[in-house]
Protein backbone atom coordinates (compact mmCIF):
# COMPACT_ATOMS: atom_id res chain seq x y z
CA UNK A 1 0.00 0.00 0.00
CA UNK A 2 1.64 3.58 -1.36
CA UNK A 3 1.83 6.50 1.69
CA UNK A 4 0.89 9.60 0.13
CA UNK A 5 1.10 12.72 1.93
CA UNK A 6 -0.04 16.19 0.39
CA UNK A 7 2.15 18.60 2.10
CA UNK A 8 0.72 22.08 1.84
CA UNK A 9 1.92 26.02 3.22
CA UNK A 10 -0.40 27.38 5.45
CA UNK A 11 -3.28 26.04 7.62
CA UNK A 12 -6.91 25.09 6.49
CA UNK A 13 -9.29 27.35 7.94
CA UNK A 14 -12.21 27.27 5.62
CA UNK A 15 -15.10 24.82 7.80
CA UNK A 16 -16.41 23.44 4.41
CA UNK A 17 -12.93 22.72 3.14
CA UNK A 18 -12.11 20.84 6.23
CA UNK A 19 -15.11 18.51 6.34
CA UNK A 20 -14.79 17.92 2.66
CA UNK A 21 -11.27 16.98 3.31
CA UNK A 22 -12.36 14.53 6.52
CA UNK A 23 -15.23 12.87 3.65
CA UNK A 24 -12.17 12.20 1.05
CA UNK A 25 -9.97 11.12 3.92
CA UNK A 26 -12.40 8.33 5.18
CA UNK A 27 -12.83 7.26 1.78
CA UNK A 28 -8.88 7.36 0.73
CA UNK A 29 -8.17 4.42 3.90
CA UNK A 30 -9.45 1.52 2.18
CA UNK A 31 -6.47 2.16 -1.21
CA UNK A 32 -3.61 4.44 0.35
CA UNK A 33 -1.90 5.17 3.60
CA UNK A 34 -3.13 9.48 2.89
CA UNK A 35 -1.29 11.70 5.53
CA UNK A 36 -2.19 15.57 5.54
CA UNK A 37 0.85 17.90 6.49
CA UNK A 38 -0.15 22.08 7.10
CA UNK A 39 2.22 24.94 8.24
CA UNK A 40 4.97 27.01 7.12
CA UNK A 41 7.91 29.06 8.29
CA UNK A 42 6.97 31.70 11.35
CA UNK A 43 6.31 35.27 8.98
CA UNK A 44 8.10 38.22 9.21
CA UNK A 45 6.75 41.28 8.09
CA UNK A 46 8.97 42.09 5.18
CA UNK A 47 7.53 38.69 3.41
CA UNK A 48 5.15 40.30 1.39
CA UNK A 49 7.68 42.86 0.00
CA UNK A 50 10.25 40.03 -0.59
CA UNK A 51 8.18 36.76 -2.70
CA UNK A 52 11.52 35.42 -4.02
CA UNK A 53 12.45 35.08 0.16
CA UNK A 54 9.19 33.84 1.15
CA UNK A 55 9.25 31.05 -1.03
CA UNK A 56 13.10 30.43 -0.32
CA UNK A 57 12.06 29.77 3.35
CA UNK A 58 8.80 28.16 2.76
CA UNK A 59 10.99 25.79 0.08
CA UNK A 60 13.08 25.38 3.55
CA UNK A 61 9.74 24.22 5.94
CA UNK A 62 8.64 21.83 2.97
CA UNK A 63 12.38 20.33 2.86
CA UNK A 64 12.15 19.16 6.23
CA UNK A 65 8.62 17.66 6.10
CA UNK A 66 9.52 15.45 3.21
CA UNK A 67 9.69 12.13 3.89
CA UNK A 68 12.82 9.58 3.31
CA UNK A 69 12.77 8.14 -0.47
CA UNK A 70 9.36 9.62 -1.44
CA UNK A 71 9.01 10.96 -4.74
CA UNK A 72 8.49 14.81 -4.48
CA UNK A 73 5.62 15.51 -6.86
CA UNK A 74 4.48 19.54 -6.68
CA UNK A 75 1.12 20.70 -7.12
CA UNK A 76 1.58 23.74 -9.53
CA UNK A 77 -0.29 25.70 -12.20
CA UNK A 78 2.58 25.26 -14.87
CA UNK A 79 3.46 21.81 -14.31
CA UNK A 80 1.81 18.60 -16.54
CA UNK A 81 -2.17 18.16 -17.29
CA UNK A 82 -3.56 15.01 -16.78
CA UNK A 83 -6.95 14.51 -17.27
CA UNK A 84 -8.70 12.04 -14.18
CA UNK A 85 -7.91 8.95 -16.22
CA UNK A 86 -4.70 9.69 -17.22
CA UNK A 87 -3.49 10.88 -13.35
CA UNK A 88 -4.72 7.55 -12.45
CA UNK A 89 -2.61 5.76 -15.29
CA UNK A 90 0.14 7.79 -13.75
CA UNK A 91 -0.60 6.94 -10.19
CA UNK A 92 -0.90 2.85 -10.81
CA UNK A 93 2.16 3.22 -13.00
CA UNK A 94 4.29 4.74 -9.80
CA UNK A 95 3.05 1.82 -7.54
CA UNK A 96 4.09 -0.79 -9.78
CA UNK A 97 7.50 0.55 -10.41
CA UNK A 98 8.00 0.09 -6.72
CA UNK A 99 7.03 4.23 -5.74
CA UNK A 100 5.81 3.11 -2.29
CA UNK A 101 5.74 7.09 -1.21
CA UNK A 102 4.38 10.15 -2.50
CA UNK A 103 5.03 14.08 -1.38
CA UNK A 104 2.28 16.04 -2.89
CA UNK A 105 3.34 19.49 -2.33
CA UNK A 106 1.04 22.46 -2.51
CA UNK A 107 3.04 25.96 -2.15
CA UNK A 108 2.76 29.12 -0.75
CA UNK A 109 0.40 32.30 -2.56
CA UNK A 110 3.71 33.51 -4.40
CA UNK A 111 3.95 30.32 -5.83
CA UNK A 112 7.58 27.21 -5.34
CA UNK A 113 11.00 27.52 -4.98
CA UNK A 114 13.34 27.18 -8.15
CA UNK A 115 15.43 25.22 -6.21
CA UNK A 116 12.69 23.12 -5.14
CA UNK A 117 11.00 23.12 -8.44
CA UNK A 118 14.73 21.06 -9.55
CA UNK A 119 14.26 18.99 -6.97
CA UNK A 120 11.01 17.70 -7.99
CA UNK A 121 10.24 14.43 -9.47
CA UNK A 122 7.17 15.49 -10.95
CA UNK A 123 5.37 18.67 -11.35
CA UNK A 124 1.12 18.30 -11.70
CA UNK A 125 -0.75 21.09 -12.65
CA UNK A 126 -5.13 20.10 -11.49
CA UNK A 127 -5.83 22.68 -13.77
CA UNK A 128 -5.47 26.05 -15.98
CA UNK A 129 -7.90 27.70 -13.91
CA UNK A 130 -6.39 29.07 -10.75
CA UNK A 131 -7.67 28.10 -7.34
CA UNK A 132 -7.24 29.04 -3.96
CA UNK A 133 -4.86 27.08 -1.86
CA UNK A 134 -7.40 26.03 0.19
CA UNK A 135 -9.20 24.62 -2.84
CA UNK A 136 -6.51 22.73 -4.36
CA UNK A 137 -6.68 20.76 -1.38
CA UNK A 138 -9.51 19.31 -1.33
CA UNK A 139 -10.05 19.56 -5.07
CA UNK A 140 -6.41 16.99 -5.09
CA UNK A 141 -7.90 14.56 -2.26
CA UNK A 142 -11.16 14.04 -4.27
CA UNK A 143 -9.05 13.32 -7.89
CA UNK A 144 -6.68 11.02 -5.24
CA UNK A 145 -9.97 9.22 -4.46
CA UNK A 146 -11.02 9.38 -8.25
CA UNK A 147 -7.99 7.68 -9.46
CA UNK A 148 -8.12 5.49 -7.08
CA UNK A 149 -11.58 3.90 -7.87
CA UNK A 150 -10.39 3.52 -11.46
CA UNK A 151 -7.86 1.87 -10.45
CA UNK A 152 -9.69 -0.90 -8.81
CA UNK A 153 -12.55 -0.59 -11.21
CA UNK A 154 -15.14 0.83 -8.67
CA UNK A 155 -18.30 2.91 -9.52
CA UNK A 156 -17.13 6.71 -8.95
CA UNK A 157 -16.02 7.79 -11.95
CA UNK A 158 -18.11 7.75 -14.82
CA UNK A 159 -15.93 8.06 -18.10
CA UNK A 160 -17.34 7.97 -21.34
CA UNK A 161 -20.97 8.90 -20.57
CA UNK A 162 -21.38 12.51 -22.33
CA UNK A 163 -24.69 13.15 -24.12
CA UNK A 164 -25.01 15.51 -26.47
Amino acid sequence: MQHIRLICVGQQEEPFIRDGMAFYEKRLKRFTRFEQISGAPPKNPRDKSDPARLASEEAAWIRRQRSDRAKLVLLDEHGTLFGSRGFADWLQSCATTGVGKLDFVVGGAYGLDPGLRKEAHQIISLSSLTFTHQMVRLIFVEQLYRAFTQIHHLPYHNEGFNQV
